[in-house]
């Protein structure tokens, strides 16, 4: 007799445990977009553009070995090493642009980087320049910083 096991992750999704395939890809990718895919970009203050990433991300991630990367791995270092590590992650994916990354770094050293909206808004921008269209984006982002 034949069985066959499918495993899937508590969110429903495919079972990647070892972190690669299309599917770990797609997810680490969205988890690099998530700003602007799930809409946070505009949001703000900065809980509720926590709340909508993370909202959006545990229902688009659906390849168990991405979800733990954001939710158990990413989310649970440093505050100043989270950006990198999710960069380095992405690049091993085949993924060359990481926008979450550099939100990260952003709120990891907010008290120092976003002292005006200019601030906020510019590190915004920079971030998310491969992302769209330049004017959107820039719009975006001063909603997104509270102006």
């Amino acid at each position: 007799m034949l069985w066959v096991v499918a495993s899937c992750s508590a969110n429903g999704g495919a079972d990647s445990p070892d972190g690669s395939g299309p599917d770990y890809r797609a997810g680490v990718e969205d988890i690099c977009f998530a700003e602007t895919r799930s809409g946070a970009i505009e949001l703000f203050p900065f809980m509720d553009k926590a709340q909508t990433l993370n909202s959006w991300l545990g229902q688009q991630v659906t390849d168990q070995a991405a979800h733990r990367l954001y939710f158990e791995t990413i989310l649970q270092a440093s505050v100043l090493e989270q950006g990198d590590l999710l960069r380095a992650t992405a690049i091993r994916a085949g993924i060359e642009s990481c926008p979450l990354g550099g939100y990260l770094d952003f709120i990891g050293r907010l008290s120092s980087r976003a002292a005006t909206l200019e601030d906020c808004r510019a590190a915004c921008s920079e971030r998310n320049r491969d992302t769209g269209d330049e004017t959107s984006v820039d719009e975006a982002c001063l909603k997104g910083c509270g102006g």
